[in-house]
C-alpha cells in the first residue's frame, strides 16, 4: 500500500511528519515516566506470601533499607507516625497489578484504599509495622521520599514502554507514508490505541504500593479506551483491506457498537455484571469480528492472488497475537481462572501484530515472506505453546518454576520440534529447484540447431518449472527480468536464444512470482549463455578443422599426388605416393586424437628416413628426445613432421647419394631440429640453388604457424636446416 495516487511525499515532508510523531511518542514516554516516578518511595519490592496471603518483603531499597526493614519480614500496616491509629492494613487487593478484573464494588474499595495510601505516604513520615513469622509485631519510621528513583523502575515498567514505542512508531511510520489513506488510518488508530493502554498499564502496573486515586482511575479507563481502540481500528482495517467488502455502515455500526460498549463499561450500565466482565467481553467480542471479517476478505480474495497473500499474513500476525492475549488473559478472567500471563508481559504480543501488520500494509517485500514465514510462524508458535504450557504446569499442577520450565522444555524439544523440523523441511522442499534440471535444459537449449527450436526450448522449461496459466510474448521492456502485477507476472527480455517472454499466474494460479523467482531465472539464463558459449568455439574448432584438414589434403596429398602423376621416373613417383599415404595416415591420426609421444615419432622418422636413403647414410644418435614422454600437439606434430619430410625428399631430390646427419634436441620448452647434408662438390654450385627454392619457403611457413622458426645456410659442402618448434614440457603422455 502506497501513498495516495496523483500525490507524491516529499522526503522533507516524510521526515517532518514523521518528526513530529517521534516527538510525541517521546512526549508521551516522560509523562508515563513522570506519572510513575511522581509517587512517594519507601524503597520496598512486596509480594505476597504463598501461604497466608500476607505482603511479604521481597527486597528493600533506602530509605526502608536504612531504617531496618529487610527482606523476609511481613508488612502489616503503614501509619502516620503522629497517629497510629490511622493505620491502614495491608491486603493482597493492594498488589493487584490489573484491577480491571474486578467487579466494580471491589474496584472502588480497591481504588480508594489506593488513594488513603498515596496520602498516609506523601503527608509526612509513616510507621510501617512489620513482624517476623512467629514473634511480635513492631514499628519502624521511615521518611518517604517524594519521587521515586528512575533506577528503581522494575524491568516490567521498561519493558511496556518498549512495547508501547516499537507500536506507536510503527503505526506513525506508516501513516506518515500514507496520511490519506483510510485503511492506514485504521491501522494507525488501532496502534495508537494499543499505545495508550500500554503506557498507562506501565506507570500503574509496577507501582510500589499506591498511586493517587485520581490518577489511578484515569489510567485504568485509558487503559480500557486504548485497548478497545485497538479492535475498532482493526474491524476499520480488515473491512477494506486487503479488499474493500462493501459494508460501510455495518462497519460503522459495529464501531459505534464498541464505542457505546466503551461509554457503558465507565458509566456503569451494567453494574451486575461486573467491571472486569464488561471489559474484557467487549475485547473478545471485538476479535471475534475481527475473525470474522478475516474470513470474509479470505473469500473475497479467492481470485486476487496478491491480496490474499497480503490478507494471509495480515491474519496470521493479528489473529496469532491478538488471540493469544485473548486467550492469556481475557478468556481466563471471564472464566473465573487464573491470569496464566501478567497483561504487562502478554502486550508483547501486540508487537509482534504490528512488525507483521507492517509488513503487509506496506508490502515491503512481501512475496518474498512465504519463504520464511513458515519458518516465522513456527518459531512463535514454539514459544506460545512454551509459554502455555509453562504456565499451565504452575497453575493448574502447582509446580515449581523450575521443575515445570524443565518439563515444558524436554515436551517442546521431543515433540513439536521435531515435528517442525519435518514440516519445515517439506514445505522448504518444494521451493528448491533441481540443479541438474537446470543443467540439462540449459544444455539442450543450446544444442538445439535452429534459433527457433532454441527459443521454444527455453519457453517450455520456463513453462514446465513456473506453470503458468498464461505464457505470451510482450515488447522488449528492458535487460533484466521484472516482476509486475505484485507478483501475478514474471516478464523476461530477450536474450540471444529466445524473443521476450511473459508468464503469468504460476503454479497454475496458486502462486506468486518473488524475488527467488527471479535469481531462478537470471542463474538459468546464465547457464544457458554459457552453454551457448561452449556451443559457438565447438562450432569454431569445427570449422577449423574442417579448414585444416581440407587445406592438409590440398596442401600435401593432393600436391604429393599431383606430382606423382607428372613424375617421369617410377621410383620418384612411387615415393610420392608413399609420402601422401604417410600424410594421410597423419591426418586421419589427428582426426583419432592420437597421442604419439616424441620418442615414437623420432623412432619412427628415423626409420622412413633410413629406408628412403637407401643410397646414402644417416646418421641421427639418440638423444634425450628419444626416451621422452612428451606428447605433441597435433599442429606441432604435423608440422614437425612435415618439414622433416620435405627436408628428406629435397636431399632425396638434389643431393641424391648424399650423406645425412640429423640431430633432435629438447632444449628447455623447444624442439630443436637439425637437418644436415653433404653437397657433392661437382654439382654444388647448382644444389645451392635448388636448396633455396619453394619447399624452403613451406617449411618456414609451418614453423611460423605453430610459432616457431626456420633457418638454414648453404656451405660450400654441406646444407644445414634447423627448424625450433614450441612444445609444453608438461604435456607427458598417461
Amino acid at each position: 500500500m502506497g501513498a495516495v495516487p496523483g500525490r507524491r511525499i516529499s522526503l522533507v515532508t516524510l521526515v517532518q511528519r514523521f518528526s513530529l510523531a517521534l516527538t510525541i511518542v517521546a512526549l508521551v514516554t516522560a509523562l508515563t515516566m513522570l506519572v510513575a516516578m511522581r509517587n512517594p518511595y519507601l524503597g520496598l519490592l512486596l509480594e505476597l506470601e504463598d501461604d497466608a496471603g500476607a505482603v511479604l518483603v521481597a527486597g528493600s531499597s533506602n530509605p526502608a533499607a536504612v531504617a531496618g526493614i529487610s527482606p523476609g519480614l511481613r508488612l502489616i500496616s503503614i501509619a502516620p507516625v503522629d497517629d497510629p491509629a490511622a493505620a491502614i492494613l495491608l491486603e493482597p487487593l493492594d498488589l493487584i497489578d490489573e484491577p480491571d478484573t474486578l467487579d466494580y464494588a471491589t474496584y472502588d474499595r480497591f481504588v480508594d484504599r489506593q488513594g488513603e495510601l498515596h496520602g498516609v505516604l506523601s503527608a509526612g513520615p509513616v510507621a510501617v509495622t512489620v513482624a517476623e513469622p512467629g514473634q511480635e509485631q513492631r514499628s519502624i519510621a521511615v521518611q518517604a521520599t517524594a519521587w521515586r528513583p528512575i533506577s528503581a523502575l522494575p524491568f516490567a515498567f521498561w519493558y511496556q514502554i518498549a512495547c508501547a514505542v516499537i507500536i506507536c512508531v510503527i503505526g506513525a511510520w506508516v501513516q506518515c507514508l500514507s496520511p490519506r489513506d483510510g485503511k492506514v488510518r485504521f491501522f494507525a488508530f488501532a496502534g495508537y490505541g494499543v499505545g495508550l493502554a500500554v503506557f498507562s498499564a506501565a506507570a500503574y502496573s509496577t507501582r510500589e504500593i499506591a498511586l493517587s486515586e485520581p490518577v489511578f482511575r484515569s489510567l485504568t479507563i485509558l487503559n480500557n479506551i486504548g485497548a478497545m481502540s485497538f479492535g475498532i481500528g482493526m474491524i476499520g482495517l480488515f473491512a477494506r483491506y486487503p479488499v474493500d467488502l462493501k459494508i460501510a455502515r455495518l462497519t460503522n455500526g459495529l464501531i459505534g457498537l464498541f464505542v457505546l460498549w466503551i461509554f457503558a463499561t465507565h458509566l456503569r450500565i451494567f453494574y451486575d455484571v461486573g467491571l472486569g466482565t464488561v471489559g474484557y467481553l467487549g475485547i473478545l467480542c471485538e476479535m471475534i469480528a475481527i475473525i470474522v471479517l478475516t474470513g470474509a476478505q479470505y473469500v473475497a480474495t479467492r481470485r486476487d492472488l496478491p491480496a490474499r497473500r497480503a490478507l494471509t499474513w495480515l491474519g496470521v500476525s493479528v489473529i496469532l497475537g491478538a488471540g493469544a492475549f485473548v486467550l492469556l488473559v481475557a478468556v481466563p478472567l471471564l472464566v473465573g481462572l487464573n491470569v496464566v500471563l501478567p497483561q504487562g508481559y502478554a502486550f508483547g504480543f501486540f508487537v509482534l501484530i504490528y512488525l507483521g501488520v507492517a509488513l503487509g500494509l506496506t508490502r515491503y517485500r512481501l512475496f518474498e515472506l512465504d519463504r520464511w514465514a513458515f519458518s516465522i510462524f513456527t518459531y512463535v508458535l514454539a514459544a506460545f505453546l512454551f509459554a502455555a504450557i509453562d504456565f499451565t504446569l504452575i497453575g493448574m499442577l502447582a509446580l515449581t518454576p523450575a521443575v515445570s520450565l524443565g518439563i515444558t522444555a524436554v515436551l517442546v524439544g521431543l515433540l513439536y520440534l521435531p515435528v517442525r523440523n519435518f514440516l519445515m523441511a517439506r514445505y522448504m522442499a518444494r521451493k528448491e529447484l533441481d540443479p541438474l534440471a537446470l543443467y540439462r535444459a540449459s544444455t539442450e537449449i543450446a544444442l538445439q540447431t535452429s534459433g527457433e527450436a532454441r527459443a521454444e526450448r527455453w519457453r517450455q522449461a520456463l513453462v514446465d518449472y513456473f506453470e503458468p496459466l498464461h505464457a505470451d510474448t510482450p515488447e522488449d521492456l528492458g535487460q533484466r527480468p521484472v516482476i509486475g502485477d505484485d507478483g501475478a507476472t514474471l516478464v523476461l527480455p530477450a536474450y540471444d536464444w529466445s524473443p521476450p517472454l511473459r508468464l503469468r499466474h504460476p503454479k497454475r494460479g496458486r502462486a506468486l512470482f518473488g524475488a527467488p523467482h527471479l535469481a531462478v531465472v537470471e542463474d538459468f539464463a546464465r547457464l544457458v549463455a554459457a552453454a551457448e558459449e561452449q556451443r559457438d568455439a565447438y562450432d569454431r574448432g569445427v570449422k577449423e578443422e574442417r579448414g585444416r584438414i581440407g587445406r592438409d589434403l590440398h596442401d600435401s596429398v593432393g600436391a604429393r599426388l599431383l606430382s606423382s602423376l607428372r613424375a617421369t621416373d617410377d621410383t620418384d613417383a612411387r615415393q610420392m605416393v608413399r609420402n601422401a599415404l604417410g600424410d594421410i595416415r597423419e591426418i586421419v591420426g589427428g582426426l583419432s586424437d592420437r597421442r604419439e609421444t616424441l620418442a615414437n615419432i623420432i623412432a619412427e622418422l628415423r626409420a622412413e628416413t633410413m629406408e628412403r636413403l637407401d643410397d646414402g647414410t644417416v646418421e641421427w644418435p639418440l638423444s634425450e628426445a628419444d626416451r621422452s614422454g612428451l606428447v605433441l600437439p597435433y599442429l606441432v606434430f604435423r608440422n614437425f613432421t612435415s618439414a622433416h619430410r620435405e627436408l628428406v625428399t629435397n636431399v632425396i631430390k638434389h643431393a641424391p647419394g648424399a650423406d645425412i646427419a640429423v640431430t633432435t634436441q629438447l632444449l628447455g620448452d623447444r624442439l630443436v631440429h637439425t637437418v644436415e647434408n653433404t653437397l657433392p662438390g661437382a654439382a654444388s654450385q647448382e644444389n645451392r640453388r635448388a636448396f633455396s627454392g619453394n619447399g624452403l619457403e613451406n617449411i618456414a611457413a609451418r614453423a611460423r604457424q605453430t610459432g616457431g622458426q626456420f633457418d638454414y645456410q648453404v656451405t660450400p659442402n654441406a646444407f644445414i636446416a634447423t627448424i625450433s618448434l614450441p612444445v609444453s614440457v608438461g604435456a607427458v603422455a598417461a
